[in-house]
């Protein structure tokens, strides 16, 4: 039996999301609502900031006229979250503000819930703040699987003082979970970028490069298949360290704390080390790695956790699979007895270089065409054999209006676009050859790395890649009733 959850978003105290200035601009026009964070709806006059801390995050905001901090944190004793807004008013004149608060309910994955709207909560709240005053604000969301226990954790909070004591709880509980892991402040601040790695970074396909001679080299080895026998998936983040020598367990003792509190947190990661210790008896470092490994593997929270060390022979692999190893990394660390610090931070030296010489380069203009192409509207007709549509699409040729067409049965299905793009759905994904899911940071190296999504023509016999990847004008065809096989 399934249970019901119960939410509810309600103001606590004297917003979170959208601000509304409540006058308008120099046309007579009412303003826009901008938001307190950089996303949604970012303002170009503002300034943002936002600064990661163990138990809770803060954005920071400013305006000439306004300040603003958004401090987020989750209780942990009920299932509540709380965001306290701190307003300040810069100026000597009073200010009046509309604060709104908006949350999507979501009960699905992150990518189901991108293809559907599903029921929001807003609330809206109109302030007033004095000459060089300040203002404080709450808001907060609970949960629960009955009203009975949503209208007791209500009416627990909305005293102040269980605020409070929520926020101290969440701090201590937190610095003492650092304490048992025994990661230290600069440990944890040099593990947060390691956590933007590798949960944001994307694996790109590599390009082709030309030889002294000129000529094109090959395209490097990817793929995921050449992993599975060593029991990785290639799916999730994978952290690759290259290690040779002794001095390099240190960074190793590092990245395990830093696996178990990722373990703890939930971040799926494959941690990959591959040994370049040449063969011998004795083999020091061999065995320094896998005591290290089987303490994680006895650990209550990494051995239940898709959180993984892997340890690999160097000279037990193919030039194929390193290759592979190497191309699906997000992160390369090489274990040469600098701490783990002294390597992130190198990293972020080198993101903030490129940073700086793309800001410091003048933008180029793309040109663009001085005439363009005209379009014709295609029609198509009913077939009276087989009761399919059909119609001719080319670069110059386009349906009149975008459509979309859903084939499905109530196992499995897709949906195909005018542009040749397509998603699936399936009850068992695994036993179809399916697109990997939108925004999964994937790359799809020739079918091997990822799921390939195919169409067959039933009236060439063959085919065809789902994916927009090519224009149109060099596929220009008849569009046909298409099959899943």
């Amino acid at each position: 039996m399934r249970e019901k959850l119960c939410f509810c978003e309600f103001h606590v105290t004297s917003a979170s999301a959208l601000l509304d200035w409540l006058n308008a601009d120099k046309n007579g026009d009412a303003k826009p609502l901008v938001s307190l964070t950089q996303h949604p709806a970012v303002d170009p006059d503002a300034s943002y900031e936002s600064s990661f801390h163990a138990d809770r995050v803060c954005f920071n905001t400013e305006w000439e006229r306004l300040a603003s901090k958004i401090t987020v944190w989750v209780s942990p004793e009920d299932d509540i979250e709380f965001r306290q807004i701190e307003l300040h008013n810069r100026t000597q004149v009073p200010m009046e503000l509309e604060l709104v608060s908006a949350f999507e309910v979501t009960l699905a994955e992150f990518s189901a819930d991108a293809a559907h709207l599903d029921p929001a909560c807003v609330l809206a709240v109109r302030i007033r703040i004095a000459p060089l005053g300040r203002a404080t604000l709450t808001f907060a969301s609970a949960a629960a699987t009955n009203e009975e226990t949503l209208h007791a954790v209500l009416d627990k909070h909305l005293q102040y003082s269980h605020i409070q004591r929520a926020s101290l709880m969440s701090a201590t509980l937190a610095g003492i979970r650092l304490r048992a892991l025994d990661i230290s402040a600069e440990q944890f601040a040099a593990l947060q970028f390691m956590n933007t790695a590798l949960l944001w970074s994307l694996v790109r396909p590599q390009r082709q490069e030309l030889s002294g001679r000129g000529s094109v080299l090959p395209l490097p080895v990817c793929d995921r298949r050449l992993l599975w026998r060593f029991g990785i998936s290639g799916e999730r983040p994978i952290l690759l360290v290259s290690v040779g020598i002794v001095q390099g367990t240190g960074l190793l003792r590092s990245l395990a704390k830093a696996l178990r509190l990722w373990a703890w947190s939930g971040l799926a990661c494959d941690m990959i080390v591959l040994n370049f210790e040449p063969d011998s008896y004795i083999m020091n470092l061999q065995r320094e790695i896998a005591t290290i490994r089987e303490r994680l593997a006895g650990d209550a929270v990494t051995s239940t956790t898709p959180t993984a060390l892997h340890l690999l022979r160097a000279q037990e692999l193919t030039k194929e699979e390193i290759s592979t190893l190497h191309t699906l990394a997000r992160v390369h660390i090489n274990a040469d007895g600098r701490p783990l610090t002294h390597h992130l931070q190198e990293w972020i030296a080198s993101h903030e270089a490129a940073l700086l010489e793309r800001d410091n380069n003048d933008p180029v203009r793309v040109a663009s065409a001085s005439r363009r192409r005209a379009i014709t509207a295609t029609t198509g007709a009913f077939d009276p054999r087989t009761g399919g549509f059909a119609f001719r699409v080319s670069e110059a040729v386009r349906p009149m209006r975008p459509w979309s067409n859903v084939l499905a049965n109530p196992d499995f299905g897709c949906v195909l676009t005018d542009q040749v793009g397509a998603h699936c759905l399936a009850q068992h994904k695994r036993a179809h050859e399916a697109s990997a899911p939108a925004g999964s940071g994937g790359v799809d190296h020739g079918g091997a790395s990822g799921r390939a999504q195919h169409l067959l023509d039933e009236h060439a016999a063959h085919f065809r890649h789902a994916r927009p990847q090519h224009k149109l004008a060099m596929y220009p065809a008849r569009a046909r009733r298409w099959l899943w096989r």
